[in-house]
């Protein structure tokens, strides 16, 4: 007799297909929350800028938003001190050194969506772990809740 796995199991294209589902979901509210903070700055008529590249001695930076000179993260979720999270703080304090004079930035702020904005950060309500916002204050950054 052959076994054959039940009908639920998942094969693991269909885990693939299910984890780039997820991603592409992130990516696509990570990208709203982005637009929708540049409108909430004046948007293209008041100087505000999408998705600026700035090459720095880490590789490039893509700042999400960038309005005379202030560099803005925008972020949702939980988000944790991992090493893409501190490559992107190294980057970004690279670019705050050189001063939009110089090729670089004026002021760094990094923007958190909440889950609920009346709430502070949490797992459950997402925003920095406290080691994430440790490292961003001690790094001279702003940080934002929306």
């Amino acid at each position: 007799m052959i076994r054959r796995p039940p009908i639920s199991t998942h094969c693991i294209s269909s885990a693939a297909s299910d984890v780039y589902k997820r991603q592409a979901a992130n990516r696509a509210a990570g990208n709203a929350f982005r637009d929708a903070f540049a409108q909430s700055l004046g948007g293209a008529a008041n100087g505000v800028v999408k998705e600026v590249h700035f090459p720095t001695s880490l590789g490039s930076r893509f700042i999400d938003v960038l309005r005379n000179g202030a560099a803005f993260e925008t972020k949702t979720g939980r988000i944790s001190l991992d090493s893409e999270i501190s490559k992107q703080i190294a980057k970004d304090t690279e670019l705050l050194a050189l001063g939009s004079s110089k090729g670089g930035v004026d002021s760094v702020a990094w923007v958190f969506k909440l889950a609920d904005p009346t709430k502070a950060a949490s797992p459950a309500n997402g925003g920095p772990t406290a080691n994430l916002l440790k490292k961003l204050t001690e790094s001279g950054f702003g940080v934002l809740y929306r």
